[in-house]
């Protein structure tokens, strides 16, 4: 059945949001990292899923 993969938020700060998942019941799906997108700058992202499983990306570019 096709359907979406994920979905993506830009927050303020990554760290501080995925806990706030986390307090709520969510859990990671994966670390959280930071890259460098030549031509782009600084990403940092993580994973989450929500309480109910969703995945969700949490991102901020700098």
């Amino acid at each position: 059945m096709p359907g979406f993969s994920h979905i993506a938020f830009a927050v303020d700060d990554v760290a501080q949001t995925a806990r706030r998942v986390f307090e709520a019941g969510g859990e990671a799906i994966g670390e959280l990292a930071e890259v460098e997108v030549p031509g782009a700058g600084s990403l940092v992202f993580q994973y989450v899923a929500d309480p109910e499983g969703n995945i969700v990306e949490l991102q901020r570019w700098s």
